[in-house]
């Protein structure tokens, strides 16, 4: 058999190599053997002659990283593809994410210890949420600094907290009694 039908034959068996190394992962032996093929391809056919071998020097600089490619589109929608690829994010997924993104600045109190993570409760909603830099203490008021996908990050609070429920400052319940009690 001419050496060109050799280096042809292995110049077929080091790309199946390589792209079975996608799909089986092999720890890099079948990349071994795949370079082993692909030089081997090159040197065999510079066996029948100069002009062969460029020649299958240039295929192989073409075409392996052309198998690859394709390979690579195809991995995604294996089987082994789809256990390593994350899912594309729901409607749900996001909606939640823009909810979280406006919490920014609310303000908030610890349910856990946090040391440095903990449940803090929002607006009677209960998230997962770390402490900036100190550990904070249980019913202490924390504010949300930011947060990052499901990371909100907190930090102690000293200032005013508004009341949700009294709109008006000005309006106090004892300025709602309609005689004193303790009048005689």
């Amino acid at each position: 058999m001419e050496p060109i039908y050799w280096s042809i034959a292995l110049l077929l068996i080091g790309l199946f190599l390589v792209i079975l190394e996608l799909f089986i992962p092999s720890g890099g032996i079948l990349s071994i053997g795949a370079a082993v093929c692909l030089v081997g391809s090159i040197v065999t056919a510079f066996f029948a002659g100069p002009r062969a071998g460029v020649m299958m020097l240039t295929v192989n600089l073409i075409v392996t990283p052309l198998s690859l490619l394709l390979a690579l589109k195809v991995w995604p929608h294996t089987p082994m593809g789809k256990s390593v690829m994350p899912d594309s994010p729901t409607e749900e997924d996001v909606k939640v994410y823009d909810e979280r993104a406006e919490l920014v600045g609310r303000h908030g109190e610890v349910k856990t210890k946090m040391l440095p993570s903990g449940i803090v409760q929002i607006d009677g909603q209960s998230y997962d949420a770390v402490s900036e830099s100190d550990p904070l203490e249980p019913n202490q008021i924390v504010e949300v600094v930011s947060v990052s996908g499901n990371r909100m990050v907190v930090r102690r609070y000293e200032g005013p907290i508004e009341s949700p429920i009294a709109s008006d400052p000005n309006d106090n319940p004892l300025n709602r009694l309609e005689s004193d009690p303790f009048e005689a």
